[in-house]
């Protein structure tokens, strides 16, 4: 008999650690399916007791242990994932269960009792928890859409080449398709965009996929994929650093940048920050030598851009009605382009 702490992955349920019992010993990081409130919850296991060492306790509360209902997967998460997932929940205040569903897709927990998964057959990282004592580099990069773009593609190739996947995170879908023709053209096959607006067997497939293979992969993706089971990541890339989007505006209050920190110093992955203005924090970080600038920080904009001063009363083309509008056909044909790009 064993005494199997768990913790649900379920935003409801406001309780970080529940105890059951179960006559198999069951492994740290395994998912299982355990009785709350008259539903099945599928929780991660977080430590397990044999039943004889804590016998004098179990005497002494007024409750009866449930059993374990069943064991869905030994463990579908990377080990430093739940160890960031632990750090980031301690410093958000959050419950661990709700940290992990806010970087894994609904899709993924609700399909564990469905669908078969195949266990990992990467090998782990192998500079996963407390492997090294160096920090791994953290830059960060202030410069313009272009010249931060040809700069991720030149390390995002190097980490390829060196057998590493890059995990490039973004704070919406719209910017995760506008970044892909830039960062994957040339290496298509190698690069997966993951967001909640595609299809939910497309998010199984990939995560299968990331479980099964050790092929090197570009993701361009929102926070709700930082769990993706790549056992050889071995770059983070923020992008956007200073948008709005990232904040969080309900439960969990977890801001996914720093998540990603987390990430990146529990599984010893090297971390780059980039914007065209990156906020002030980061910038007064890297002042305090916390964070290495990867190239000069630019403030000015190119003065080598073009300026036009357009006309916005210019009188409606011959055989047209006249009509309000409140830009110009130039200005809106601009605009167009601007959204395109």
């Amino acid at each position: 008999m064993f005494i199997v702490t768990v913790t649900p992955l379920d935003n409801g349920i406001f309780k970080d650690e529940l105890s059951y019992f179960s006559k198999v010993s069951i492994e740290t990081g395994a998912l299982v399916l355990v009785p709350i409130r008259g539903r099945e919850i599928i929780s991660l296991v977080i430590s397990v007791k044999p039943a004889n060492t804590v016998k004098a306790s179990l005497k002494k509360s007024d409750f009866s242990l449930k059993k374990i209902s069943d064991i869905v997967h030994p463990g579908i998460f990377n080990p430093y994932i739940l160890q960031s997932a632990k750090e980031a929940s301690e410093y958000f205040g959050v419950n661990l269960g709700m940290t992990l569903k806010f970087m894994t897709p609904k899709i993924i927990i609700e399909s564990l009792t469905s669908k078969k998964w195949p266990l990992p057959k990467n090998t782990p990282h192998k500079d996963a928890i407390g492997s090294a004592a160096v920090r791994p580099d953290y830059l960060a990069l202030q410069d313009s859409t272009t010249e931060r773009i040809g700069f991720y593609r030149s390390i995002i190739r190097e980490s390829l080449a060196r057998g590493q996947s890059v995990f490039v995170l973004v704070p919406t879908a719209l910017t995760a398709e506008k970044l892909q023709p830039h960062l994957g053209k040339g290496i298509e096959n190698h690069t997966k965009v993951l967001h909640s607006k595609i299809k939910d067997q497309t998010i199984i497939t990939e995560w299968k996929a990331a479980l099964e293979s050790d092929q090197p992969t570009l993701y361009i993706a929102t926070a709700l994929f930082l769990s993706v089971p790549k056992s050889n990541l071995g770059l983070i890339i923020v992008e956007n650093d200073s948008s709005d989007d990232y904040e969080p505006v309900s439960r969990p209050f977890i801001d996914p940048r720093r998540l990603a920190e987390f990430i990146a110093k529990i599984g010893h992955l090297k971390l780059l920050i980039g914007d065209t203005i990156l906020r002030p924090d980061t910038i007064y970080r890297i002042e305090n030598k916390e964070i290495i600038a990867a190239a000069p920080l630019q403030y000015r904009i190119n003065n080598n851009i073009e300026r036009q001063i357009i006309d916005m009363r210019q009188p409606p083309a011959e055989g047209e009605k006249e009509s309000f509008n409140i830009f110009s056909p130039q200005v809106e044909s601009l605009i167009r382009e601007a959204e395109i790009k």
